[in-house]
């Protein structure tokens, strides 16, 4: 009781909560004096400049509060948040990267909105083409697109936004590929009439086998481990081609042995085997344990190659 009221007469005078007091009393402290910073008004979601204002609110004020947006925001709100979504780097004073993240966090609010608004699409479409936006916004943005797609309860909306999902798919800069084919594959799992299987295990055969340097890597081993869930033999035949290749990168080597480690055999221990004393230790590591999948339980330990 004694040390309540203390830290309470302390908070209350303006000095700072007593060392003494226990670390999680501090933040609920700390929590409490923030949550006083914003009136219940503009918590209860009718002011989203709390959010978009740069020149009155940090950028922790302002990352916290998109999240007490609500799920019944006006025609008005929305339309302010699209406007905000499309706000440049440069236009803002938190910097592009955290400037993303509160970005990300409205977004995600417009999405979970019981009526989602039909300029939302347009908004995330320009985004995506605006390079300006910066490369980790443009991408997070691609993120939702699928989201979009299954929520939307306009068909016209939702083959628009498919559509805008394959076209990043086939975009010869390759930026997004990884991340399109991602959405592609959480749709096909949700829904497979938008996304058949065949597309699905097609889009990731297309990736692993194109040879232009804009397809990162991350890209390719999205690609190979969605056609392992789909198409074992297949994923198999192409992970032996990427330990074959001594030019193929470490992580996508990587995923390979991960690869073989789910779909292949005994057999194809003689192709691991050379890996468990590979210089680089993300290839040690994931050779190992596709040794330790496809040896027979039965086989001891010594007999493992050092």
């Amino acid at each position: 009781m004694h040390l309540w009221r203390r830290v309470a007469l302390k908070n209350k005078r303006g000095f700072r909560t007593p060392h003494f007091a226990p670390r999680s009393l501090r933040n609920i402290v700390k929590a409490l004096f923030f949550s006083l910073t914003i009136p219940l008004a503009a918590r209860a979601g009718s002011d989203v400049a709390f959010v978009t204002d740069s020149s009155k609110f940090s950028y922790d004020q302002r990352y916290r509060y998109a999240y007490e947006l609500g799920l019944n925001l006006t025609a008005f709100q929305v339309n302010e948040l699209c406007n905000f979504l499309l706000r440049h780097p440069s236009e803002d004073s938190v910097g592009a990267d955290r400037l993303a993240s509160i970005k990300n966090n409205v977004a995600d609010v417009l999405l979970q909105q019981r009526n989602i608004a039909p300029s939302l699409s347009n908004t995330f479409f320009k985004i995506i083409a605006d390079s300006a936006q910066g490369a980790l916004w443009r991408e997070y943005t691609v993120q939702k697109l699928p989201v979009l797609c299954l929520k939307t309860a306009d068909e016209n909306e939702q083959k628009e936004t498919l559509g805008r999902l394959w076209k990043e798919f086939h975009n010869p800069t390759g930026e997004f590929v990884g991340t399109a084919l991602g959405g592609l594959d959480r749709i096909h799992r949700i829904n497979s009439q938008l996304v058949p299987l065949n597309e699905i295990v097609e889009a990731s055969k297309t990736v692993m086998s194109q040879k232009s340097q804009s397809i990162q890597p991350f890209a390719k081993v999205n690609a190979l481990q969605i056609l392992g869930s789909y198409d074992a033999l297949a994923a198999h035949d192409i992970a032996i081609g990427f330990l074959s290749d001594d030019t193929a990168p470490i992580m996508l080597q990587a995923s390979a042995l991960a690869t073989l480690g789910m779909t292949g055999d005994t057999r194809d221990l003689p192709i691991i085997a050379p890996f468990l004393s590979a210089g680089d230790s993300r290839l040690k590591l994931a050779a190992a344990a596709a040794y330790r999948k496809l040896t027979p339980r039965n086989r001891s330990a010594s007999k493992t190659p050092n």
